[in-house]
């Protein structure tokens, strides 16, 4: 899969899952994860996610195409597991 990203592949979000879930256990729990509704209206992380790597897609496509592969791949990296936390914090 980094393979991929390296040669310009933008993995949605359940392909991620598809692909990295085994290693990263929590990206299994995304769909069964809540956001709160006052800030994230669109309801779990794994939606909220997706969300957030389209819109890195669209700025490395963009403004961002100036960037190094590995720093194209933090910058989507960094999407995929910005809300991972919110997975440990028990209520």
């Amino acid at each position: 899969m980094i393979n991929e990203i390296f040669e310009g592949a933008t993995p949605s979000i359940d392909e991620f899952v598809l692909g990295l879930g085994d290693r990263i256990n929590l990206l299994k729990e995304y769909k069964s994860t809540p956001q709160d509704g006052e800030w994230h209206a669109e309801g779990d992380v794994h939606i909220h996610t997706g969300m957030v790597l389209d819109e890195t897609y669209k700025i490395l496509a963009t403004e961002a195409t100036h960037l190094s592969e590995e720093r194209r791949l933090s910058l989507i990296l960094g999407a995929l597991l910005h809300d991972i936390a919110k997975l440990l914090i028990v209520e």
